[in-house]
């Protein structure tokens, strides 16, 4: 499985989950 930070939309969706 490849790294979140590798996958893109991972940042909007990190962001939105973590906020």
């Amino acid at each position: 499985m490849a790294s979140p930070t590798d996958v893109p939309g991972v940042a909007e969706f990190a962001a939105s989950f973590k906020s």
